[in-house]
């Protein structure tokens, strides 16, 4: 998978909801471009606004807490999700498959699917567990709330407020 980081600009998947919004990021999903995130919404009397940048994915398997996201601080990669894909797809919409056994054997497995609704400025990620293990999850958003040329800056502090009403669907 180091290899996937090297070459992160030649693999880069793309969902797009019909009205001008989109997802977009990197095989190995390490946001590096400004326009690189999850949720990219687009209003006609707006410009396209970067809304959710990436999501911290923490899954609790055994005991054991693992990260399957990766985040790029400065040159610095952490955590190391990463490491943990056995391999991706882009059609027909990103795809992700997760080694997530202690000994990376793959007993425990897990597919992250990433779909745009259509004609909605909504993202929906699903979560397979291809093994017998018992999984917790927990998943925090990371919004940016920005305009999609824009970059915020490292210490940048938003003092808006933002409601989110968030639910988890069965059979998405």
């Amino acid at each position: 998978m180091e290899a996937l980081t090297n070459n992160n600009y030649d693999y880069e998947w793309m969902c797009t909801n019909g009205i001008g919004g989109y997802a977009l990021g990197a095989r190995d999903l390490i946001n590096r471009r400004k326009y690189h995130g999850l949720l990219i919404a687009s209003h006609e009397d707006l410009k396209r606004i970067h809304l959710v940048s990436s999501i911290e994915e923490m899954f609790i398997v055994d005991g054991r807490s693992l990260f399957i996201d990766s985040n790029n601080y400065n040159d610095i990669i952490y955590p190391d999700g990463f490491r943990r894909i056995l391999n991706t797809w882009v059609r027909p919409f990103p795809a992700f498959f997760y080694d997530l056994s202690e000994n990376n054997d793959g007993s425990v497995t897990l597919l992250k699917e990433i779909f745009m609704a259509h004609k909605s400025n909504s993202v929906l990620i699903r979560y397979t567990n291809f093994s017998e293990a018992d999984m917790e999850f927990r998943l925090r958003p990371k919004f940016s709330i920005r305009d999609h040329h824009w970059v915020n800056r490292p210490g940048t502090v938003d003092a808006a407020v933002v409601y989110v009403d968030f639910g988890v669907k069965d059979g998405v």
